[in-house]
């Protein structure tokens, strides 16, 4: 009983101190904020949630965080839409915590294969990507690594998904540059979950094809300008706010807003087609969307 006394009490401390740190940390970057009492709380309780408190610095994680807020809106609304523990887990694989580490190739043992198997079913296809993807995420690049890129707009296991996704695309085409475009997207759809949903895939590509362009040209001009430099240029988030001015969160609203537009519009494009329920079932296939959106963006005319 004493040592669980003892266990609670340090552990109290722990988390007075862990918000002691990110207070000082996040008052640089938001000075005019009315109180960051109850912002502190809020992430100490999101991180101790999934990860030990001690992995990294209070005050090194509240500037990695403050770095990915939109400084134009409110501090717990900004907090609000991003995915603070799993930025807490990025942020302590760049810094090289081993624990993080761990838990960071587990998420991608764990949860990157089967969409991998949408792209290329093979073991040995699914291993290289992997190692590929990870050597691009964590080996640093014009001195920055790619996973800094991760903007917490959404959860770092989706985010590595697609990153996954495109890698196995890349290193597909790679092996077969003969590949036409439409080739590519029926073979991505050959790959689909089950039997019934690939037979579907198999007679219908074109029609997804047809109502993906269509869906892509109702969007506005700067839109699909911005689509094509996320999807076909490979340009993050940040860099993309930088050219358009703009904070990279206000990006990733625009993303997402895009996304469930293009996925209205082609569903319904797909039904005044089809006339079938399984519109739903076809569209639910892993790679269907993110990937499809690459290869047709990758093709067009700019």
């Amino acid at each position: 009983m004493r040592a669980l006394a003892l266990h609670g009490r340090r552990r109290a401390f722990t988390l007075r101190a862990v918000r002691k740190e990110l207070e000082q940390g996040l008052i640089e970057s938001f000075p005019d904020a009315p109180s960051l009492d109850g912002a502190c709380s809020d992430i100490v309780t999101a991180v101790a949630a999934k990860w030990p408190l001690d992995w990294i610095d209070g005050g090194h994680f509240a500037r990695y965080l403050a770095r990915r807020l939109d400084p134009g809106i409110e501090l717990t609304t900004a907090l609000a839409e991003v995915w603070i523990a799993d930025l807490y887990l990025a942020c302590a694989v760049i810094a090289g915590v081993h624990g993080a580490l761990s838990a960071f190739d587990k998420i991608l043992r764990t949860d990157l294969p089967p969409a991998i198997r949408t792209i290329d079913s093979k073991p040995d296809a699914i291993d290289e990507v992997l190692q590929v993807l990870r050597e691009k995420l964590l080996v640093p690049a014009d001195g920055a690594l790619r996973l800094e890129s991760y903007s917490g707009h959404g959860p770092l296991a989706g985010w590595l998904r697609v990153s996954a996704l495109r890698t196995a695309l890349s290193l597909k085409r790679r092996r077969q540059p003969e590949l036409a475009p439409d080739d590519e997207l029926a073979a991505i759809l050959d790959l689909a979950p089950n039997a019934e949903v690939k037979v579907l895939a198999q007679q219908v590509g074109s029609d997804l094809r047809a109502s993906l362009r269509a869906a892509l040209a109702a969007q506005p001009a700067r839109m699909r300008t911005v689509l094509r430099m996320y999807y076909a240029d490979n340009q993050g988030v940040e860099d993309i706010g930088r050219v358009y001015n703009v904070h990279a969160s206000t990006v990733s609203r625009w993303l997402a807003k895009a996304r469930a537009d293009i996925l209205a519009h082609t569903r319904a494009e797909l039904v005044m087609r089809l006339h079938t329920s399984q519109v739903d079932s076809l569209l639910g296939h892993a790679a269907s969307l993110e990937i499809s959106l690459e290869s047709l963006l990758r093709t067009q005319p700019s």
